[in-house]
């Protein structure tokens, strides 16, 4: 739903653009708009790469805690 929604605002944009500019720079435009959104796309990769990578060492340090204080988890997958 929000690929849609993005999707027809930056048609939107590029057919206001077209009206605007004429239609020799509207592939320009298109491509420029097509360059935006794959850095956005490749920041929000990088930021959530970065952030999944510290809250998986957060986790195992928290996991190491409780080894070293002798701290038993029961997730239930053990039973008999």
């Amino acid at each position: 739903m929000v690929d849609s929604t993005h999707d027809q605002a930056a048609d939107a944009a590029i057919q206001a653009s077209v009206k605007l500019i004429g239609d020799v720079s509207a592939h320009a435009v298109q491509d420029m708009t097509e360059r935006m959104a794959s850095l956005v796309a490749e920041s929000a990769t990088r930021y959530f790469n970065g952030d999944t990578k510290a809250a998986l060492a957060a986790q195992a340090v928290l996991l190491k805690q409780m080894a070293n204080h002798g701290v038993v988890v029961d997730d239930g997958a053990s039973q008999s």
